[in-house]
């Protein structure tokens, strides 16, 4: 009787670490890596743009979102990918074949697995390094990205031109990095939006937008505290605010459509 209690105990307690091993919430699924950290994958389809937590909760537990799995995205129908500053490794092949048109690396991630990023559909590549990290020239699509443009941190263009495989993109263009956009005392929300945008600062004359190839698509007079701005006729994306000051100084805000 004491040894199939034991065996009893011991089979609804390995039931309870397989369920706390790999957990689903929406389209995405999160197995545990080590402690309190998971890696995350797809599941299901997407709405265009997809948003990876920086934590999940699951059974009264908050894991952290730290990789992204090996294959994870995978022929994902997302086109948009948010990663949050929690992500230190982006596993193999978790991008590949995607329809992912655009996608912005933050400066957290540290590693990538072979051909993590080897997608042929994408239009921009956005990162947040303030010194180009060494990868292998595997990474992207090496018949690919000499065709599309790459956004780094405002200052670090030539470095990202110096840089092996960086050096390869079609074009190398800055961005502010956040603590620029915190002291210009300028406010976007909501910030991913579906299409409707408030821009807030102080003294601005006019706000132009730009797709993410560079293309102009509109421009108007910015309001005195805050203008509103409609990307609704647009594709889901990054878009660049570009906003001119009354002093004629400029400054370039990233929006992302949902």
């Amino acid at each position: 009787m004491k040894q199939k209690l034991q065996f009893s105990v011991l089979f609804l307690f390995f039931i309870f670490l397989s369920n706390a091993q790999i957990f689903d919430i929406g389209n995405l699924r999160y197995t545990v890596t080590n402690g309190l950290n998971v890696n995350v994958a797809q599941i299901g389809s997407s709405s265009g743009v997809e948003n990876i937590p920086t934590s999940v909760v699951n059974s009264g537990i908050t894991y952290n979102v730290t990789s992204i799995k090996d294959y994870g995205f995978y022929f994902s129908d997302a086109t948009s990918v948010n990663i949050p500053n929690s992500i230190t490794h982006i596993g193999v092949a978790a991008f590949r074949y995607s329809s992912l048109t655009s996608i912005n690396i933050p400066s957290s991630v540290t590693s990538f697995g072979f051909v993590a990023l080897d997608s042929t559909s994408l239009t921009s590549v956005t990162v947040n390094w303030t010194t180009p990290p060494t990868v292998g020239s595997d990474l992207f699509s090496s018949s690919h990205i000499p065709t599309i443009p790459l956004y780094v941190p405002a200052g670090t263009e030539a470095l990202y031109e110096g840089a092996a495989v960086w050096t390869n993109f079609n074009s190398i263009n800055s961005i502010l990095s956040s603590e620029d956009f915190n002291q210009s005392k300028i406010s976007v929300y909501p910030n991913p939006s579906n299409g409707i945008f408030t821009i807030e600062n102080e003294g601005s004359t006019t706000i132009e937008i730009f797709d993410i190839l560079g293309n102009q698509i509109t421009t108007q007079k910015a309001n005195i505290g805050a203008t509103m701005v409609d990307l609704n006729g647009f594709t889901a994306g990054i878009y660049f605010a570009k906003i001119t000051t009354e002093n004629n100084q400029t400054q370039t805000v990233k929006l992302i459509k949902q």
